[in-house]
């Protein structure tokens, strides 16, 4: 039986962008609500963000991906979230609420497949663009986050 990753391969074989529909508003953070139509470029891949907020924008780039927030309740499935950099030698995305009211939820998904490159509204109306001819055409390894306050830590695989 495929998956939900082999239909995407299989749709995406070739080309340089991907569009889809957003189901749920955990980037309203980033300007990318339930509904929203977007562009990913499957030929880049996000930068190593800068945590900087200027004029209220964020400069994280979003991404698509395929993994899951919660493997014990959700099976794996394509997710637009914002790509956090490289933390303990492994890649990093959240969620982005935007409000207090929530906590975001970073995790480590299992591929990053594209730098979401431009968002429509759902009367197909142009959000925001982002030029993307000067992003990575792979992601680094290199730990783009630094923890504070753990010292000599190091992350354990957890097996149940």
């Amino acid at each position: 039986m495929k998956n939900q990753l082999q239909d995407f391969f299989e749709y995406a074989a070739g080309r340089r962008y991907f569009y889809s529909k957003v189901q749920g508003d955990c980037l309203t953070g980033e300007g990318i609500l339930d509904g929203d139509m977007i562009k990913v470029d499957l030929w880049r891949m996000p930068k190593p963000p800068k945590y900087l907020k200027r004029d209220g924008e964020s400069y994280c780039d979003c991404c698509l991906c395929y993994g899951t927030m919660d493997p014990d309740e959700c099976p794996d499935s394509l997710l637009v979230k914002t790509y956090n950099g490289v933390a303990f030698g492994r890649q990093q995305v959240a969620t982005s609420y935007g409000d207090w009211q929530r906590i975001n939820f970073s995790f480590m998904p299992q591929l990053i497949l594209g730098v979401v490159c431009a968002v429509y509204d759902d009367k197909n109306v142009l959000k925001w663009e982002r030029d993307t001819e000067n992003h990575p055409r792979s992601l680094g390894t290199k730990n783009t986050v630094e923890c504070e306050g753990l010292g000599d830590a190091i992350m354990l695989e957890v097996t149940t």
